[in-house]
């Protein structure tokens, strides 16, 4: 089995790509491309969909964590709300 230590840095990587992905989509404008902006190398769709993939495995390592606290629920709320924030 994998080890806390390696979950939770893989937590934190998936957690930064995340708001990465969705940093890129919040600032995507197809009249004005941003080099090295994820939604203008992929694409506004793809990068989505990445971006759910990518929360999903951050919620997964929480998971196998057996996080069962007030701080893994703020935790997981953090990383549902970065899917789906709107700024």
């Amino acid at each position: 089995p994998e080890s806390k230590n390696n979950i939770a840095k893989k937590f934190g990587s998936q957690l930064g790509l995340a708001f990465q992905l969705a940093d890129d989509l919040l600032d995507y404008d197809p009249k004005n491309l941003e080099k090295g902006n994820f939604a203008t190398l992929l694409g506004f769709e793809e990068t989505k969909k990445w971006l759910s993939e990518v929360t999903l495995a951050a919620q997964q390592c929480l998971y196998e964590l057996n996080f069962s606290s007030k701080n893994s629920n703020l935790l997981l709320f953090l990383v549902e709300y970065n899917r789906t924030r709107v700024h």
